[in-house]
């Protein structure tokens, strides 16, 4: 069975040793490479990679070196190609915290656009286009 975020955290700051922790709680330790959580929405969402990385707007090799796994994407590549898959906000925030980015923060100015764009399924050049209107960092790499 496993444990949830919130009962791991009181467990683990419960007195217990962090060794027995570990061996106790070994598979909810278990890192997912990104690459392969990638894998799983696109087979979820019946998707085709080339279109995910055209509608992201990435460099073709760059994108499909990101969904292989020989590439670690940046936070920016992660919110890009959640873009191109029309995650939903609260999908795109796990993807993120998958790969140990931190969540969109609707305090942040860049972040709080983020938000608003993904939540209403625009396109990745749009988001950049308002960012850079903004004088706030673009999302496109070229």
């Amino acid at each position: 069975m496993k444990a949830r975020t919130q009962e791991l955290l009181e467990i683990l700051t419960s007195g217990i040793s962090i060794e027995n922790y570990y061996r106790t709680y070994e598979q909810e330790l278990q890192q997912i490479a990104i690459s392969d959580w990638l894998e799983n929405l696109l087979q979820k969402k019946k998707l085709k990679k080339a279109n995910v990385i055209k509608c992201a707007e990435l460099d073709r090799t760059y994108g499909y070196q990101l969904f292989n796994g020989t590439r670690k994407p940046s936070r920016d590549s992660l919110i890009c190609l959640g873009m191109g898959m029309m995650l939903s906000l609260d999908e795109l925030q796990i993807l993120l915290k998958v790969a140990r980015f931190a969540p969109l923060y609707a305090k942040d100015q860049r972040d709080s656009a983020i938000i608003f764009f993904v939540s209403k399924r625009k396109k990745v050049c749009d988001l950049d286009a308002f960012l850079l209107e903004q004088n706030l960092p673009g999302i496109i790499r070229i």
